[in-house]
């Protein structure tokens, strides 16, 4: 009788025990799975590129003719009175 009530012991013991690491797994892997979960969401924010501006402007070829160009002489250059990283620059562009 003895050796029951050990052995029962002994099993309600181990078997608390072994209780214990199936709670503690479900909570390592509810853990785990929330973890996979937002690490999904921010990989999907990565891949969905945003828009671009123009609203489909890669289908279109790019239009330059807004675009006035010029070639000039920088004849001077002087430096600007208020700022150390300012020029005034004095451009011949050929024209009258």
């Amino acid at each position: 009788a003895g050796d029951a009530g050990a052995a029962g012991g002994s099993a309600g013991g181990a078997g608390g025990g072994k209780e214990r690491p199936p709670a503690d797994a479900a909570a390592k892997a509810a853990a785990k799975a929330k973890k996979d979960a937002d690490k999904e969401k921010k990989a999907a924010k990565k891949a969905v590129a945003p828009a671009p501006a123009g609203g489909g402007d890669e289908a279109r070829a790019v239009d330059v003719s807004w675009l006035d160009m010029r070639v000039g002489h920088i004849t001077a250059a002087e430096a600007h009175p208020e700022s150390d990283k300012l020029y005034i620059e004095t451009i011949d562009l050929g024209e009258p």
